[in-house]
């Protein structure tokens, strides 16, 4: 991404429209030479989030300080896709970035502040959450979506956690977050890798041929999530789940619903419909009679009923165990063992042992690879990032570092048995308390309610892989 225009010049003419991404600085230098760092607010496995004020305008931001030296180069490609995706969208919806700073040791992406946390965390902890205010947290969102379909970009992983709340108060609105793995239609106006967050995907994500509209599948499960407190699907691995995805039998019989009005329910049929050329554009979703009750004030503001709420924050209580078990695999796991099995596997592939796979290299190994033809020739494109028609060792380990590998069996594997410190093959309770700290009771069971399938009060290793398969690609 190139240097921008400096500020110091003259404004464009009356006509002149004025693309916004000449509004994010890509400069190189210190954050320090432009902000007082006021905090620390949050810690990753790739660097530190800082609240920061700005010694031009006085201004509170965030800044995120990613170390190269903790990035691949996929991790390198995908900050910069969504820098570049964030710096041309300005939307009140959707959180905006300021400046990327490079120094010589880290990449430093400003953004504006938002303080609200997590959408579905304040439903849970407030216990508060009429249809008036579930009207317009989702206005906010599909605002933001149809604003993004309109410029052909498609999020592909709209989900809980990529939705934060401007501020604490009362009057809060949505940011849509995380566009790392946004893209924009071919010119089939499609898209065809398998990507996101299985429980939130659209069926034809499966399949890897969707447009925007698996954005709409995507919205339409968080609104029911947040009006019932559940998934609408469920399965015991990933195969079931996607079976449940696809046949689209969503119960519409729970309490929950006589306190709601029968228009949520129409609107959702619409949204999570598995045809997606009937499923709802994000401007017909918009023109629903739901959000015109909203926007004429005709929607109740009493509160929907406690069982929601309860399986609200048991769903919320899963999720951040699950996210902790990711992190656990990505920092103790892949770094140690991923990497020499990886090793092993390109020295086999490299016949002429130049260090680099040619496309004919990878075209015979494909089977070693456990990859078809076609999947061969899709990761050829997908790892060579800098188009050089040659792979070289780091793209090809740096492929394997994401999280689709995180949830390969033979991973989730020696995870499972890093837990397992009685060595008898299950998981119990107290095991995972001693390495997984700070985690509710609530949320243990929650954990065990859903992973283990035959209540015998451990986990299995089946049972644990077939937990984390069914939630993460």
């Amino acid at each position: 991404m190139g240097c921008c225009q400096s500020r110091t010049e003259s404004l464009p003419r009356k006509n002149t429209m004025l693309d916004r991404s000449q509004l994010v600085f890509h400069t190189q230098g210190l954050p320090r030479d432009k902000y007082t760092t006021v905090k620390i607010i949050g810690k990753g496995s790739y660097g530190i989030v800082s609240l920061v004020e700005d010694k031009r305008t006085g201004t509170f931001r965030a800044l995120k300080e990613l170390q190269k030296k903790s990035l691949s180069k996929r991790d390198e490609f995908t900050m910069i896709r969504e820098v570049t995706t964030l710096s041309q969208i300005d939307h009140p919806n959707i959180m905006k970035v300021i400046e990327l700073i490079e120094s010589p040791g880290s990449y430093n992406i400003i953004t504006e502040l938002i303080e609200g946390g997590e959408l579905l965390e304040k439903i849970t902890t407030e216990k508060k959450l009429s249809e008036k205010q579930a009207a317009k947290f989702m206005h906010d969102i599909m605002s933001a979506v149809y604003y993004c379909h309109t410029k052909g970009i498609v999020h592909r992983d709209l989900k809980p956690q990529n939705l934060l709340l401007t501020s604490k108060t009362q009057y809060a609105s949505v940011k849509v977050i995380d566009f790392g793995i946004a893209d924009k239609l071919n010119s089939h106006g499609k898209i065809t890798d398998v990507i996101g967050t299985p429980l939130f995907m659209s069926p034809e994500m499966f399949e890897g041929n969707y447009d925007e509209k698996c954005d709409i599948w995507s919205v339409g499960v968080i609104l029911y999530t947040m009006i019932t407190g559940n998934i609408p699907f469920n399965g015991s691995d990933i195969l079931k789940l996607k079976e449940s995805i696809r046949s689209a039998n969503i119960d519409y019989t729970r309490p929950v619903w006589s306190t709601v009005s029968a228009d949520i329910q129409d609107l959702l049929k619409h949204m999570i419909d598995p045809n997606p050329k009937t499923r709802f554009s994000a401007e017909q979703v918009l023109n629903h009679k739901w959000f015109l009750n909203y926007k004429t004030g005709n929607l109740s503001n009493n509160p929907i009923s406690d069982e929601a709420f309860d399986n609200l924050a048991k769903f919320h209580a899963t999720d951040k165990l699950h996210e902790f078990i990711l992190m656990f695999i990505s920092s103790c796991i892949i770094d140690e063992e991923a990497n020499k099995e990886l090793a092993k596997l390109f020295k086999s592939i490299d016949k002429n042992n130049d260090g680099r796979l040619s496309v004919d290299e990878v075209i015979n190994g494909y089977k070693e690879l456990g990859l078809s033809l076609t999947q061969a020739d899709e990761m050829i494109k997908e790892i060579d990032l800098n188009q050089s028609g040659m792979i070289e060792y780091s793209e090809f380990i740096t492929a394997a570092q994401n999280r689709k590998l995180a949830c390969q069996k033979d991973i989730l594997e020696k995870t499972f048995k890093t837990y397992d410190v009685g060595g008898d093959g299950y998981l119990s309770l107290s095991e995972l308390k001693a390495l997984i700290p700070g985690i509710e009771n609530t949320e243990w069971k929650k954990f065990f309610n859903d992973a283990d399938k035959d209540k015998d009060g451990v986990i299995s290793l089946k049972e644990f892989i077939d937990y984390m398969l069914a939630r993460d690609l």
